[in-house]
């Protein structure tokens, strides 16, 4: 399927179109915008997005702040970024649906929303509790609080890997997400998205200068998300 601006069926219904999502991780941002492709670059990003028509829902790194038609679409328009890498540049169209929950960070209100398949409390409920679980976790143990104003996460199949941390918007593999399909057990959601989540930290906001790095944020990433594990299941293993 490969790297860059993909487009790929939902779920295998037509009637439902396709998801249009980015994952420029490691050096595929390029295809997409002229940028200095490396992770030691960081920049603010305002994205603008112009959707086919009304069924199709536009997300991004950063919250919309504006959204008005044209001729052939919809215009979409996005607040600019923190500074991040191009790798974690992120948006994406669907027609996908969202389940929705909020969290409390002293006086802010983060919303989270995860679009699936099937968006809905019994499918994805389980994933949320773990994504809540982990911000709550990193943001404690680091004492930094979750930078962003909001938090998307949409699952579609993917081949490379089975998540990308994009700021604000995380991509998983489908099923990740979902109770539903049946396809990975609790344990394998919990790892993938405590780990996911530990980037935003290790990795988003301390990046390596290289790739040959890569090891160090992904070796932070894997202790943190197998600490808060073992944590869950209070045992002492990674201590």
């Amino acid at each position: 399927m490969g790297w860059g601006f993909l487009k790929v069926p939902q779920r295998n219904d037509f009637d439902k179109g396709f998801i249009i999502v980015t994952d420029f991780e490691p050096t595929a941002a390029r295809r997409a915008f002229p940028c200095f492709d490396e992770p030691s670059f960081k920049a603010r990003f305002t994205i603008r997005v112009v959707a086919p028509d009304d069924n199709y829902k536009v997300i991004a790194n950063m919250p919309e702040i504006n959204k008005f038609r044209i001729e052939n679409g919809v215009v979409y328009d996005f607040a600019t970024s923190i500074k991040m890498s191009t790798y974690l540049v992120s948006f994406g169209l669907t027609k996908y649906s969202y389940y929705e929950d909020v969290l409390e960070d002293g006086d802010r209100k983060i919303p989270i929303r995860m679009y699936t398949y099937n968006a809905t409390r019994e499918n994805n409920e389980y994933a949320m509790n773990c994504t809540m679980r982990a911000l709550k976790f990193y943001m404690e143990y680091t004492n930094i609080s979750y930078p962003l104003s909001k938090l998307d996460m949409i699952e579609y199949r993917r081949a490379e890997s089975a998540a990308t941390e994009n700021w604000g918007l995380i991509t998983f593999r489908e099923g990740l997400l979902s109770t539903n399909l049946g396809i990975y057990d609790r344990m394998q959601k919990k790892i993938v998205i405590y780990h996911e989540v530990s980037h935003f930290w290790f990795g988003n906001l301390v990046t390596n200068n290289w790739w040959n790095d890569i090891w160090l944020q992904e070796g932070f990433a894997t202790y943190m998300s197998y600490r808060l594990y073992v944590n869950d299941l209070q045992m002492e293993q990674v201590e």
